[in-house]
């Protein structure tokens, strides 16, 4: 199609973008946790939550496992930082991928952990493949259409 060739446009990318929580701009923890909350009660019972671009230059510190368990510790959540390479995960998203304190790092990624080894949510780099379990599910047919319909309009 003209146009979508030329812009190098990733129409089903787009459309799993549009349907995460956008924290772009979140200048603190609680500001975060609101965005967080409001998503998940808009969307009731859509099973994994995601969220993108958190900055915690802007935020002031690192977001934990801790703050998400607090808007929601029964469903799994993943919130992206915006460069990719780092992400938080909830109570929930690790226990359903087997992560707890045993968990070694993998080589190429690091969990980020408290002094007695307990995870504090944070994953970084190859790390973040740990969580595959939770966020590579595959998708319903369903799905996969509305996701290629909100990556069109």
């Amino acid at each position: 199609i003209p146009g979508l060739h030329d812009a190098h446009i990733h129409v089903y990318e787009l459309g799993c973008l549009a349907s995460t929580v956008d924290l772009s701009g979140c200048s603190s923890i609680q500001q975060l946790k609101d965005r967080l909350s409001v998503w998940c009660a808009a969307h009731p019972g859509e099973g994994y939550v995601e969220g993108n671009h958190w900055d915690q230059d802007l935020l002031g510190e690192l977001p934990t496992a801790a703050d998400l368990d607090a808007v929601t510790s029964t469903r799994p959540v993943v919130l992206n930082r915006r460069c990719w390479h780092v992400c938080v995960a909830n109570s929930c998203a690790m226990r359903l991928c087997s992560i707890d304190h045993s968990t070694p790092d993998p080589v190429g990624g690091q969990i980020d952990r408290e002094e007695n080894r307990k995870p504090t949510g944070v994953f970084r780099e190859v790390g973040m493949e740990l969580l595959f379990p939770v966020t590579r599910k595959p998708q319903p047919q369903a799905t996969q259409l509305k996701y290629l319909e909100r990556g069109l309009t």
